[in-house]
């Protein structure tokens, strides 16, 4: 049977069968982005917890966060597109590349104060190239993807709901399979099995579990899918799978720090992704204030995530002067997990006032002045092409 879509608008809420696209912002998916940057922050602070098997289990539980946003980026940007393409790059350029272009200049003249390095051309080249390659890996991920999206949606919406089914089980099974092979893998090194252990990875070099092999693509293909899946999948095979997602996300992060050796991107983190989105789906929050806050603070994500290793240096070079979280004798390593803790919370408010002051100082300015440039230009071209 061919497949119809069906509209419907309520409450400013527009329905299909495929799923569920809101035309206003959602406080569940703000309250989710601005719990994942504060996740964000733990995962980049773990290593000054100086407790090995702690250090490696928070790390690996707080760094669901990547998958997340990759997800959220897809959920938002997997969609019709509402102008034209150049129109949407336009828009991604305003609030995805012109932060870093911003921000990256004021941290350089931040290291610069700083004596981490000097001014010239080359070493402002050096800098930024450093962050992108390494603090900030995940934009350049992403920016591939966000280009995408639109022919992304074109082809996901030209599958019927038989075809989609099939592909999400497909890339379930992958995922499977990779649990699975980085499991045994990860056993047979334990003991020490080299036959074993070279067995699986040949039989993963054949049958690979890895669909977009070194890549997050998968992860942001599932933010349009975790939109339709309940006319995918029954209600229980969904609960189900969302509880089995929530068991491996904590086994896994526990078994991190006892020689379970997870690829990047996990495959466990898909299942774990799944439940995170079908959880706060579920999560409703009606009170203004409550909501506004948090609206805040999800919008203020992407630039606490350009200053969070900033802040976070800043904050724990000032634990280590002061003789915290670096004392070795025993009985202080009560004390060293909440002061940890103490330290990252600061780490993230030092980062997020950075990120007020920046948004509504220099980006919100640029990207005003910017908007009024490409306005006037388009309007010169219209009339030009009228003519």
């Amino acid at each position: 049977m061919e497949y119809t879509k069906i509209v419907v608008k309520t409450a400013g809420i527009i329905l299909n069968n495929k799923g569920i696209f809101m035309k206003k912002r959602l406080t569940q998916w703000d309250l989710l982005r601005a719990l994942a940057m504060f996740f964000v922050v733990i995962v980049h602070s773990r290593f000054y917890l100086k407790t090995p098997q702690a250090c490696t289990i928070a790390g690996e539980l707080a760094l669901i966060c990547d998958p997340i946003f990759f997800a959220l980026s897809g959920y938002f940007a997997i969609r019709q597109l509402t102008s034209s393409y150049a129109g949407y790059l336009w828009k991604k350029f305003l609030t995805v590349v012109l932060p870093l272009i911003a921000y990256g200049a004021l941290l350089y003249c931040f290291a610069i104060y700083r004596g981490i390095t000097t001014l010239s051309i080359g070493n402002l080249m050096r800098f930024y190239q450093q962050l992108l390659a390494g603090q900030w890996w995940f934009i350049p991920a992403l920016i591939p993807f966000l280009m995408l999206a639109p022919w992304l949606y074109t082809m996901f919406e030209a599958l019927d709901v038989h075809k989609q089914r099939s592909l999400f089980i497909l890339v379930s099974a992958a995922m499977i399979w990779g649990i699975i092979a980085t499991a045994l893998s990860s056993w047979a090194k334990v003991f020490q099995l080299s036959g074993a252990t070279a067995a699986i990875d040949a039989l993963t070099l054949f049958v690979s579990p890895a669909l977009v092999p070194g890549s997050y693509f998968v992860y942001f293909c599932l933010g349009y899918f975790v939109k339709i899946l309940p006319t995918l999948i029954s209600k229980e095979t969904l609960q189900k799978l969302c509880g089995a997602g929530i068991v491996l996300w904590i086994v896994g992060a526990v078994s991190s720090a006892f020689g379970y050796n997870r690829a990047d991107p996990s495959y466990l983190w898909f299942f774990g992704t799944i439940a995170v989105f079908y959880l706060f789906s579920k999560v409703r929050i009606t009170q203004p204030v409550p909501s506004k806050i948090i609206s805040f603070m999800a919008q203020r994500s992407y630039s606490v995530y350009l200053f969070n290793y900033a802040a976070i240096n800043l904050i724990f070079e000032k634990t280590h002067v002061c003789g915290l979280l670096t004392a070795e004798n025993p009985a202080t390593l009560t004390a060293r997990f909440p002061l940890w803790i103490l330290a990252v919370i600061v780490a993230y408010c030092v980062a997020f006032i950075c990120a007020c002051v920046g948004d509504y100082l220099i980006l919100k300015p640029l990207q005003k002045l910017l908007k009024n440039i490409y306005s006037q230009v388009t309007s010169q071209r219209t009339i030009q092409r009228a003519k």
